[in-house]
């Protein structure tokens, strides 16, 4: 009778590819290695320094968003100065009946800064040649007739 072993050749897939490599990893006791501790670092002396710094960018990141919501804020209040001039003009042309019934249009541009003039723009068609010159006008009387705090 002969006692030698023979060895089975088996295709490993799935489940049984997945053991195998669990048990050869078992066994050579892969993952297992312990690792040394980090050296511990002593505290900096005067360890004032990383407080100081924080307390520096807390204290800039806030003056940054107060400035952003200032000038968001100046932005809004112009774009209502320019919305109520609009209005303004719109109403005087309402009001003159010759300009009452054509299809006018009076576009504000105001800057950001306050130091600098509107700038209106009054579009549509006309067909008397006097009546554009005095659409314009009426528009430039109302522009000069705001409040003094206004534009």
């Amino acid at each position: 009778m002969n006692t030698s072993v023979r060895s089975m050749q088996v295709p490993l897939t799935g489940l049984g590819a997945l053991v195998a490599t669990l048990a050869t990893l078992a066994e050579t006791g892969w993952g297992q290695v312990a690792t040394p501790p980090p050296p511990a670092v002593p505290p900096a002396p005067g360890g004032w320094g990383n407080g100081v710094i924080i307390v520096l960018l807390g204290l800039g990141f806030f003056v940054t968003i107060g400035i952003v919501v200032k000038l968001v804020d100046l932005s809004r209040k112009r774009s209502e100065e320019a919305m109520y001039l609009q209005a303004r003009i719109g109403d005087a042309w309402l009001q003159d009946s010759a300009l009452a019934m054509l299809p006018l249009a009076a576009t504000v541009h105001v800057p950001f800064w306050r130091g600098s003039p509107a700038m209106i723009q009054v579009t549509g068609r006309v067909p008397a040649s006097q009546r554009p010159p005095a659409a314009r006008r009426l528009a430039g009387r109302r522009q000069r007739s705001a409040a003094p705090g206004q534009l």
